[in-house]
């Protein structure tokens, strides 16, 4: 069985074999923040991320990527004033970035694979309510 540090005892999965979960295994959102008009994204703390649009803004390059790491960014547009988004260096997609909703309230969710150096657009969906 696999033992993490600090944890003295095992879990009930192996890493070497296919396991069988019988409940859903979920990676909740955790809430990040602007600074400066820009948001930090830390990958180990907030695999999934959700940000409230503030100011005009960019996603900085995320820290503490992995290869093969799926990542989401749910971004929710300001309630009054429409805010943008722009993107670090790290952040891929052939055809382009995404434009962000410019609804009030607007919810867009933004998905990404990395290989530990770029994060590559693979899907986003916008207005999700």
């Amino acid at each position: 069985m696999l033992g993490l540090g600090g944890f003295s005892g095992t879990l009930g999965f192996q890493i070497d074999t296919i396991n069988l979960f019988t409940a859903q295994q979920v990676v909740t959102y955790a809430a990040i923040t602007s600074t400066s008009n820009s948001i930090a994204w830390n990958l180990n703390s907030a695999q999934n991320a959700t940000h409230t649009l503030t100011e005009n803004t960019t996603l900085a390059n995320p820290t503490n990527m992995k290869s093969g790491g799926n990542y989401k960014f749910r971004v929710k547009q300001h309630a009054s004033a429409a805010k943008t988004l722009a993107f670090g260096s790290a952040y891929r997609d052939p055809s382009g970035l995404p434009l962000i909703s410019t609804a009030l309230n607007a919810v867009d969710v933004i998905e990404f694979d990395s290989d530990g150096t770029i994060m590559s657009l693979i899907g986003s969906s916008f207005n999700v309510g």
